[in-house]
């Protein structure tokens, strides 16, 4: 795994930045994600989409569907439906952005939302993750908005450890992966909390945006939301937070891939 992290572009160059999702039967929701998608106002960046084996035409849908100009699209299916953390690391091996952004299929993004972010990850003197808050819908075209998040500053003492606060698409510096580790798999619903309680511990700086860049679906069939995966996730939750502390070592997680 490389020592040292991907050198950061000076305020005045454009960055490069990678939209990551994993998929799994999820042909309901993609005509609305692939309109958020073009709807971008950031000129160009590049999508990376993982299909984890649906059998629904999701697939097919997203391989036939055409993405305006200046939108790099890459498909990779995986031979087995393995966790959505496994998904997401392959995604990011395979992603080129300085920048990469986890954007799941059933939420939605703001059309300036990658612009806005883009802006700040330029302007980054010091933060290596960049996340806002978000409206929070009960309705999976988003137009049922319930409540809203106003997440915790990360920054801050013991925010981490009242829980995860980054919202549902954390911008990242590629550094972050490279230097402290991909995703730990060995985690079903909680291996983004115990991401940034990681690379928390590890001295990372957050940037919390408090403008809304999107909709998070509260989707009651979701992976970490389903009631029926409350007290394992309680439990994930509490293995996370020991990567605030010293037992991080007890933590295993991927290295990053050398190139």
């Amino acid at each position: 795994m490389p020592a040292t992290s991907t050198k950061r572009e000076s305020s005045d160059q454009k960055i490069t930045l990678s939209v990551i999702c994993s998929m799994h039967n999820a042909k309901d929701f993609l005509s609305r994600y692939l309109e958020s998608i073009n709807q971008q106002t950031l000129e160009e960046f590049e999508l990376v989409i993982i299909d984890a084996c649906s059998s629904d035409g999701s697939l097919e849908f997203i391989k036939s569907s055409e993405l305006r100009a200046g939108i790099d699209k890459k498909i990779m299916k995986l031979d087995r439906r393995d966790g959505i953390y496994t998904a997401w690391n392959h995604a990011i091996s395979n992603s080129s952005g300085q920048w990469i952004i986890n954007y799941n299929c059933d939420d939605y993004l703001f059309p300036e939302a990658l612009e806005i972010l883009s802006y700040y990850a330029s302007h980054a003197r010091e933060a290596s993750i960049i996340y806002s808050n978000c409206l929070v819908s009960s309705t999976p075209d988003h137009k049922s908005i319930i409540s809203a998040s106003h997440w915790r500053d990360a920054n801050l003492p013991n925010s981490l450890e009242k829980g995860c606060c980054c919202g549902p698409f954390p911008l990242v510096n590629r550094s972050c992966y490279e230097t402290h580790g991909l995703f730990n798999e060995s985690f079903n619903f909680s291996g983004d909390y115990e991401m940034w309680c990681r690379l928390k511990h590890k001295g990372t700086k957050f940037m919390h945006l408090r403008t809304y860049l999107g909709i998070y679906y509260m989707n009651p069939e979701g992976l970490s939301t389903s009631p029926k995966n409350q007290e394992l996730r309680r439990l994930e939750d509490i293995l996370a937070r020991l990567s605030l502390t010293k037992q991080q070592a007890t933590i295993d997680s991927p290295p990053y891939p050398n190139p």
